[in-house]
């Protein structure tokens, strides 16, 4: 196993910033995520990972948790396309609707922050 300090990854990230379409790898990156959460809604019921997808945990963090979980992330990029959670569940059934939905949601120009 390599193990390479994140001092040395700075340091290639910023060699590489001026040089290297960042644009282009966070745009394949959430085509990746997206495909991948279309992929586990189409799966069967009771499949571990799509109960994954709609569990919300009882609790408290423990202190020096970060509030901001994945979910969360996902469900404000929901918000932000307009869509709900169950209205992606059906367009998810829909092969074709669902990468018209990928293709307007991981556009570069559709970023909205």
């Amino acid at each position: 196993m390599i193990n390479i300090s994140n001092v040395y990854l700075n340091r290639i990230e910023i060699c590489l910033y001026g040089k290297f379409d960042f644009t282009l790898y966070y745009q394949g990156r959430e085509r990746r995520k997206w495909n991948w959460i279309g992929h586990t809604l189409r799966k069967e019921t009771g499949v571990i990972e799509k109960t994954a997808l709609d569990w919300n945990p009882r609790g408290y963090r423990r202190t020096g948790r970060p509030k901001r979980t994945w979910q969360r992330t996902i469900e404000d990029e929901i918000r932000r396309a307009r869509r709900s959670w169950n209205e992606l569940k059906g367009i998810a059934g829909d092969r074709n609707a669902w990468k018209l939905f990928m293709d307007a949601l991981c556009s570069i120009g559709s970023k909205r922050i």
